[in-house]
């Protein structure tokens, strides 16, 4: 089975990187509430979370399998 990553590994890891940091200093900063800046979090971390698990998605059926 081929792997078909729609987002590298290391791109994936920086992202979460530059999100992780660039949300709490535009709360600091009172450009997002401190109440809204977990929910950005929560979204960034969704984004590349579901971009993950479509590239490791299964592409055949159980029958292709056997």
């Amino acid at each position: 089975m081929e792997n078909k990553e729609i987002i590298p590994a290391q791109i994936r890891t920086w992202l979460y990187g530059i999100i992780t940091a660039a949300i709490p200093l535009l709360s600091a900063y009172g450009i997002i509430s401190e109440q809204v800046a977990p929910l950005w979090v929560a979204l960034g971390a969704a984004l590349l979370g579901t971009t993950t698990a479509f590239a490791y998605r299964p592409t055949r059926t159980p029958k292709e399998v056997e």
